[in-house]
């Protein structure tokens, strides 16, 4: 997968808001908003496996993870870091321009749309 970073930070919206948690910003956004705060998203990152992703995600040692982009859904791979991510029981909060069909988002997870016009 090709992640443009990992980090730790307070979650800001929704109902998690307020608590520690880890992002993972996937590269790559299927659309192009004049407003978008996060355009460094839309090609830069490394290539990283499944593997080392939830490594680093270990070392945190924090059980809420947020997977966002750009557009998370617009790698083929993420389903399955979120399948990983359940399986270790994390919190899974997935962050959507609700572009993609989010069938293809892992029951467990949690989904949040912020859909696009």
């Amino acid at each position: 997968m090709k992640i443009n970073e990992i980090f730790k930070s307070i979650q800001g919206e929704t109902s998690y808001a307020g608590l520690p948690c880890i992002f993972i910003r996937i590269t790559g956004c299927n659309l192009r908003c004049s407003y978008c705060d996060t355009t460094y998203a839309y090609e830069e990152g490394t290539e990283m496996p499944i593997g080392s992703i939830l490594e680093r995600v270990a070392g945190f040692n924090i059980k809420l993870v947020c997977v966002t982009g750009g557009e998370p859904l617009s790698d083929k791979d993420t389903p399955s870091l979120i399948e990983e991510l359940l399986g270790k029981n994390y919190t899974v909060l997935v962050e959507t321009n609700g572009s993609y069909d989010i069938r293809m988002i892992p029951q467990g997870a949690i989904k949040i749309m912020d859909i696009k016009c």
